[in-house]
């Protein structure tokens, strides 16, 4: 568990995957004090999210393919994340960029995840569930950490503080990432050349 190349991946997890979802957890709130929509129009424009995350599934398994490793994919994923999220929060667009912006957060974060677990799964051997399983309790961490500050950010309309918070941790994640990709040999055991 301790080791780098199983570490990396959880925590990456841990801080993107934690930052999105609660980034989508206020994100109702934040449409309802920019474009003073109702609860019902709220909830069709959050499902833009569910939207996105629908193509990306996909979608996954193509990219994967043509950029050749998990680990290329989950740079591009976490990156698109940390645009989509940043975007949408720090600044105010019209109702439809906003929409258009959930649906690219969720597009990103379900090329995220199966990239995130493939490399988890893949590094893990025989103790793939415990590392799974270690990781969502990385992420359930980063959850419980980062939704009620920014819930109480965005409570005051505080979007600017909430998008740098979760930013951070998203290119926190990109970071652990990068530095991950170095590490790794450029062919891996099992891998063609």
């Amino acid at each position: 568990m301790l080791d780098g190349a199983i570490l990396r991946p959880n925590l990456s997890k841990g801080l993107w995957l934690g930052a999105t979802i609660a980034g989508h957890l206020i994100s109702g709130e934040v449409l309802r004090s920019r474009y003073g929509l109702s609860t019902g129009v709220i909830g069709l424009s959050v499902a833009a999210f569910g939207f996105g995350l629908a193509a990306g599934n996909l979608a996954v398994g193509r990219l994967t393919a043509s950029a050749g490793r998990p680990e290329t994919v989950l740079v591009f994923a976490i990156g698109l994340i940390f645009f989509a999220q940043s975007a949408f929060l720090a600044k105010e667009s019209s109702h439809v960029s906003a929409i258009i912006l959930l649906a690219l957060r969720g597009f990103a974060s379900s090329l995220a995840a199966p990239a995130n677990t493939a490399v988890q799964a893949s590094r893990a051997g025989s103790d793939a569930g415990f590392v799974l399983a270690s990781s969502e309790s990385t992420n359930n961490g980063a959850l419980l950490v980062l939704a009620p500050v920014v819930a109480t950010w965005i409570g005051r309309a505080d979007t600017v503080n909430a998008a740098i918070l979760l930013g951070a941790c998203t290119l926190a994640a990109l970071g652990v990432n990068l530095l991950d990709r170095q590490s790794l040999p450029k062919i891996l055991p099992g891998e063609t050349a």
